[in-house]
């Protein structure tokens, strides 16, 4: 589960029991016992923040995994919102964590980009 920090409110729950091969909210299909982990959205965090966390990746130029994996809830991966709940992916093969780094350090001024150039940022992906 996923909680609200203040309320104690059930923010997210994991489908599934067992080790059913079930589909997983992120729309992927996984093991329930290897099911990702939610982070829930405090004030002053950025993707960023949220990817150099210890629990996360541990690398904050690993952002762009945490926006792929959450594109149905993140329409600008500056813009994320308190309370929002993050998809956290950890099983992540060694040619997406290399693309999400190269991706970070590539980026630019998100502001500056048309669609076009957004969706084929997202569609570059390496897998």
């Amino acid at each position: 589960h996923a909680l609200d920090a203040e309320t104690g409110e059930i923010r997210w729950t994991n489908s599934g029991t067992g080790s059913m091969y079930i589909l997983q909210q992120h729309d992927r299909p996984a093991f329930a016992g290897i099911a990702p982990q939610g982070y829930l959205v405090v004030s002053g965090d950025t993707l960023w923040k949220i990817a150099k966390k210890a629990e996360v990746y541990a690398n904050s130029h690993m952002w762009p995994l945490l926006y792929r994996y959450n594109l149905a809830r993140i329409k600008n991966p500056d813009r994320i919102e308190v309370d929002d709940i993050i998809i956290v992916i950890k099983d992540v093969n060694i040619k997406e964590t290399r693309d999400a780094v190269r991706k970070a350090r590539s980026r630019g001024d998100w502001r500056k980009w048309t669609d076009g150039d957004r969706r084929n940022w997202i569609e570059t992906w390496v897998n």
